[in-house]
Formats: structure tokens, sequence, C-alpha cells
């Protein structure tokens, strides 16, 4: 079964937006894992890119948080070698993981599913 292996240890830097202070680590399918996404010190994430009209249903904070900053590294490094479809179900498995009721996980999913080719596509520089 896929695991989180480190605490997210994080700095608030604004509205949006937090820095990793510590490695971060989630093993894929099994643990241990040969497949194991590490997002590094310093890594900027603003956990759900969920519009701030919506924050009413999804926090950007939720219990999926630790899942969402998984996703956000992968989208940034364009996968670690992952392709989108790949990306998203990591984020869908770890938000299993995580146990995060039903109906969030396929909300979350599908919007990143559906309007996440922008992000993925856009530009990168990990911060």
């Amino acid at each position: 079964m896929s695991q989180f292996t480190s605490p997210l240890n994080i700095e608030f830097i604004d509205e949006r937006t937090w820095k990793i202070l510590d490695p971060f680590e989630y093993h894929i399918d099994t643990y241990p894992s040969e497949k194991v996404v590490q997002v590094p010190t310093d890594f900027i994430t603003d956990f759900a890119s969920i519009p701030r009209i919506f924050w009413i249903i999804l926090s950007p904070f939720g219990e999926y948080g630790k899942a969402a900053v998984i996703h956000d590294y992968l989208y940034r490094t364009v996968g670690c070698g992952y392709t989108k479809a790949e990306a998203d179900l990591i984020f869908l498995q770890a938000m299993q993981i995580l146990k995060v009721p039903y109906w969030k996980q396929y909300v979350i999913y599908q919007s990143v599913n559906y309007f996440g080719h922008r992000a993925w596509n856009k530009p990168r520089g990990i911060k």
C-alpha cells in the first residue's frame, strides 16, 4: 500500500503560498517502493489550486493537503517521469490513503483531470 513516510513541515509565506521546510516523501503503490516522490526542502506549494469562489465547499488546505503537495510537485517537475494522467492518479491514490471522503476525491480528481492541462503545460522552474 502507498504511504507518506515523512511529516509535512511547512512555513506560511503569504495568503496562497507555503514553503516546505524538510524533505517530504510519498511511496507509490507499496511501501517500501522504488517509486518514490521526494519533495525537496524549499519547494513552494499552494496546496490544492482551488479557485477562491469554491473555498466555501473545498478549502485549498483540506485533509487532502499532503496529497496536493505531491501533486503540485509532480506538475512542476513535469511528472518526475510520470505523465499528467499518472500524476493525477497518484493524487487520487494519495487522497485515498489519507481517507479523504469519496465525494471530495471525486470532485478534486475530476477537476485536475479536466482542468489541469494549463498548469501541466506551463513553463517550469522549481522553487
